[in-house]
């Protein structure tokens, strides 16, 4: 073939069976042989390659905008595809592995980013300008790698976004990548720890059980959960296994969580409610916790039942209207909704009438606060209840008796006013000047009873000239 590469039939065939796509230049950069895998990657439907430029074949939009084609515009000149040809025609040498960014149409019409790998080569170094090229679309590859790299940035932000410490190992326990969190646990800098092995930084009873972890992980594919200590630290760690694609555990991540505070905040409350349990329970009072949402108890001490009748598990089952009349238990609902806009967390001392299971009211002496969550939303009703109905009876014995005091000391007053009293029948002017017998007056003024008799004067005066009475009074 005149100004092209002739090829024999052997060589010709050798490159038709290559699974890579081939392509013969001469040194006009003109297509003058393409094996069939070079036809797979052209761009062009159909027509036939041999005379044109790389660029056409593969619809370079540089070349397509071009009314002379590839080769032609500006920014050819910057083409790393041509670069990459020119410098083995230069400099007769063999540059293998360039990857090249071109843009592209498909044949639909769209506008693409394509990836090359090109390899360039002289096929005969004593004649100039014969080239032979491969070139591979590796769009796909890049694409991988782009994703790829995004990914890895994500799951690194997601890594150093995280709480807890964090870090990837592999099935050995070698450290891959870990977070700040971790490190600052560890006081190590990134370089010093990747690359290190995670046991060599535990005591070695730790080492054995985290070893068993990730061991079962390995095992089962499956995501494990440990607690346990490390010196002072009490951690919740999560470890979860990552799998390639044949579905095989390659990786190991691992959330470790320092919970020492609410460890020690549970122990704490722990301890507390076992104090406030074991004094409700032995008190006489009713301690009782009401649910706001529902408004019923979800708590009653055992003093419930000699109180109220109700045993503990039936409390349970109550409304807090069940227990209070209803004047009683507007007068509450009003007090604890005051207690609310005005922000109290001071107990309200109430006197309300309770509902035995019985049906007998009793009267009961109420202490009762508002619980707020961690947003300062009331949540519940913390309140005792004391049986005060002996000390009301008593109260209203003691009113009784100083009424009636009052109304003897207000008879006694008037007793030691001046009477007026005849001097002649001894009568008594009231105050309404009606005279009347002095055991009348006495009797409704100071509520006094006359028991009739006489005196010895009196009787010697009637009947002393009587036998009878003589013979008495000797």
């Amino acid at each position: 073939m005149s100004g092209l590469v002739s090829l024999n039939k052997e060589l010709e065939e050798v490159f038709s069976k290559i699974p890579i796509a081939i392509y013969i230049l001469d040194k006009n950069y003109s297509i003058s042989f393409v094996n069939d895998k070079a036809r797979s990657l052209s761009r062009l439907i159909q027509g036939n390659v041999i005379g044109q430029q790389l660029g056409d074949i593969l619809r370079c939009i540089n070349a397509l905008n071009s009314p002379n084609g590839c080769g032609t515009t500006e920014k050819c000149r910057s083409c790393k595809i041509r670069e990459t040809i020119k410098t083995t025609i230069q400099n007769k040498t063999d540059i293998t592995g360039i990857e090249a960014q071109m843009e592209s149409v498909s044949p639909e019409g769209r506008r693409e980013t394509v990836w090359i790998k090109i390899s360039t080569g002289l096929l005969n170094r004593n004649e100039e300008g014969i080239i032979i090229i491969s070139l591979e679309d590796i769009t796909s590859q890049k694409e991988k790698e782009r994703l790829l790299k995004a990914s890895e940035k994500m799951s690194r932000a997601l890594i150093e976004a995280n709480s807890d410490a964090v870090s990837l190992v592999d099935r050995n326990g070698m450290f891959l990548t870990m977070n700040e969190n971790l490190l600052n646990r560890l006081g190590k800098s990134r370089e010093e720890l990747t690359g290190t092995n995670m046991f060599d930084f535990l005591p070695p009873d730790l080492a054995i059980s985290r070893r068993d972890i990730l061991d079962e992980v390995l095992k089962s594919g499956k995501p494990c959960r440990q607690e346990d200590r490390q010196d002072s630290l009490v951690l919740d760690n999560n470890v979860y296994p990552i799998l390639d694609d044949s579905g095989n555990v390659s990786m190991v991540a691992i959330f470790s969580r320092d919970i020492t505070k609410e460890k020690s905040t549970e122990l704490a409350m722990r301890l507390s409610e076992e104090k406030y349990k074991f004094i409700a329970n032995k008190t006489a009072d009713v301690i009782y916790r009401i649910d706001l949402l529902t408004e019923r108890y979800i708590y009653a001490s055992p003093s419930a039942h000699p109180i109220l009748g109700y045993s503990q598990e039936e409390c349970l089952k109550l409304h807090s209207r069940d227990i209070l009349t209803n004047e009683s238990y507007d007068i509450q609902k009003k007090n604890l909704e005051a207690a609310f806009h005005e922000r109290r967390r001071d107990p309200i001392l109430m006197e309300l009438e309770l509902v035995r299971k019985d049906g007998r009211i009793i009267t009961g002496e109420i202490n009762a606060c508002l619980i707020y969550n961690d947003i300062g939303s009331p949540v519940e009703i913390l309140g005792s209840v004391r049986d005060i109905s002996r000390r009301k009876e008593s109260e209203r014995e003691k009113d009784k008796v100083i009424k009636e005091l009052k109304e003897a000391l207000q008879e006694i007053k008037a007793l030691n006013e001046l009477i007026p009293i005849c001097a002649r029948c001894k009568k008594i002017r009231d105050d309404q000047g009606y005279w009347e017998n002095l055991e009348a007056y006495f009797e409704k003024k100071a509520n006094t009873q006359f028991s009739h008799g006489i005196c010895p004067e009196c009787a010697r005066d009637l009947y002393g000239n009587e036998d009878w009475f003589k013979k008495i009074g000797k």
